[in-house]
C-alpha cells in the first residue's frame, strides 16, 4: 500500500478514535459498558448462585445493586467464562473495569509484539503500530470491557503455531470457545481443509471448556443457557425483545446484520433461512480457497457468525495485516477499506451492517490468492 494513502488514513482514524475516547470514557467507567454483564456473572458465581447464572431477574437485580445504573445487559456467554471474572468481582465495579482494561491493553501489546516480526508493508516503524491501535474495534473492545481481545490473542498464537504444531494451534482456538459462534466456523473450515490434527486439538480444548461449564452451573444451568441462545437467535422477533436482551442484528457486521438491514420487513423465519443459505455459500467459498490460512478462516467466521458486534471485528486485524503485506494491489486496497470501514459506517453513517460488504470483498480476494505466500505473514 502506497504510503501517501495509508499515512493520512491512519492519522485521521487516530484523531477520530481520540474524540470517541474523550466522549465516552467516563460513561463506560460509571457502569454503562458491556463489562457490567461479565462483572455481574462473576459475582453470581462467587456468591453461590451459579445454577441461576442465566436467570434474567437475578442478573438485573445484581447489576442494579452491585454495579448501579438502569441498563440490564444479560450475560450471553458460556458458563465457564463467568469463572474468569470471579476474581474481578471482589473489587468494586470501577476498579474491576479499570483492571480489566489494563489486562486488555497488555494483551494488545502482546499481540502486536507477536505480529511485529511478520509485518513488512511499511518503512515507517510507527505505522504498523498505529494501524493496529487505531482500528475502531480495538477501542470498542477496551472501552466496552469486552473479551474479544482475549480471543484475538489466542488466534494470533494459534496462527503462529500453524504448520509447526496443528494440534496446539487447534487447542488454542478451542480455548476461545467462550466465543464459539466465531471459533466453530474456523474449525469447520480447517476440517474441510482436512487439517485433522487442528480439529483434534480444538475438540480437546472445547470439550474441557464444556465440562468446566457443566461443573459450574450444572445440567439445569446448561439448559437455561441453551434456552437463552434460542431466545437471542431463532426466537428474536420483536424490537422489545432486542432492547431487553441488548441484541441488535442491525448493529452486526455480518451476514445476519446485512440481511436484517436489507430485508428487515420479512418474517424472522425467512430471514433465518436466507442468512443460513448465504452463510453456507460463504463457507463454501472459503473452503475452496487454495490459501488455507487463519486469515481466510477468521474473515469467513466473522461473516457467518450469527451473533457478533463491533468489538468482535478486532479479529480482522489478522487478515488486515495479511492484506497490507500482500503483493497484490487489489488485496492491499481491500485491507485498507476494511480498516477504515468501521469508522465510516459507525461514526459517519448509522449503518454498521454495511461493514460486512468490504469484509466479504476481502474474503473473496484472499480466496483468490494463489501460488506462493512469501509476502504474507500467516502461512
Amino acid at each position: 500500500m502506497r504510503q501517501r494513502f495509508l499515512i493520512p488514513v491512519v492519522i485521521g482514524t487516530a484523531f477520530v478514535a481520540a474524540l470517541i475516547f474523550q466522549a465516552f470514557a467516563a460513561h463506560f467507567v460509571d457502569g454503562q459498558s458491556d463489562f457490567r454483564s461479565f462483572y455481574a456473572a462473576g459475582y453470581i458465581v462467587r456468591t453461590g448462585h451459579a445454577s441461576q447464572l442465566y436467570d434474567y431477574d437475578l442478573q438485573r437485580n445484581i447489576q442494579q445493586t452491585v454495579v448501579g445504573g438502569d441498563p440490564v445487559l444479560p450475560f450471553l456467554h458460556p458458563p465457564h467464562e463467568a469463572a474468569l471474572f470471579v476474581l474481578f468481582s471482589f473489587l468494586s465495579y470501577r476498579s474491576a473495569y479499570l483492571l480489566f482494561g489494563l489486562v486488555n491493553l497488555g494483551l494488545l501489546a502482546l499481540s502486536y509484539r507477536l505480529l511485529q516480526p511478520k509485518i513488512r508493508f511499511s518503512r515507517h516503524k510507527w505505522l504498523p503500530f498505529a494501524v493496529f491501535t487505531t482500528f475502531l474495534p480495538v477501542a470498542a473492545s477496551v472501552l466496552e470491557g469486552q473479551d474479544s481481545v482475549i480471543l484475538l490473542t489466542l488466534l494470533i498464537l494459534a496462527t503462529l503455531r500453524l504448520e509447526r504444531d496443528d494440534l496446539l494451534a487447534g487447542g488454542l482456538v478451542g480455548l476461545g470457545s467462550f466465543r464459539f459462534q466465531l471459533t466453530l466456523p474456523i474449525v469447520l473450515l480447517f476440517l474441510l481443509w482436512k487439517r485433522w490434527r487442528f480439529a483434534s486439538g480444538f475438540a480437546i480444548a472445547a470439550s474441557l471448556s464444556f465440562l468446566a461449564s457443566l461443573v459450574i452451573v450444572g445440567p439445569q444451568g446448561i439448559g437455561q443457557y441453551v434456552h437463552t441462545l434460542l431466545t437471542i437467535s431463532v426466537h428474536l422477533s420483536s424490537q422489545s425483545q432486542m432492547t431487553k436482551l441488548a441484541v441488535f442484528p442491525l448493529a452486526m457486521s455480518n451476514i445476519r446484520g446485512l440481511m436484517f438491514g436489507l430485508f428487515g420487513n420479512l418474517s424472522s423465519t425467512s430471514l433465518l433461512i436466507i442468512t443460513a443459505v448465504l452463510s453456507v455459500i460463504v463457507i463454501a467459498i472459503a473452503a475452496k480457497s487454495s490459501f488455507h490460512t487463519m486469515a481466510v478462516a477468521v474473515t469467513a467466521a466473522v461473516l457467518v457468525s450469527y451473533h457478533s458486534m463491533d468489538h468482535d471485528l478486532v479479529l480482522l486485524l489478522i487478515p488486515i495485516f495479511v492484506a497490507l503485506n500482500a503483493a497484490e494491489r487489489d488485496l492491499r486496497a481491500s485491507g485498507l477499506l476494511v480498516l477504515v470501514s468501521p469508522f465510516f459506517f459507525v461514526v459517519a453513517l448509522p449503518y454498521p451492517y454495511l461493514t460486512s460488504i468490504p469484509i466479504l470483498a476481502l474474503l473473496i480476494l484472499l480466496c483468490r490468492k494463489r501460488g506462493t505466500v512469501q509476502a504474507v505473514p500467516y502461512h
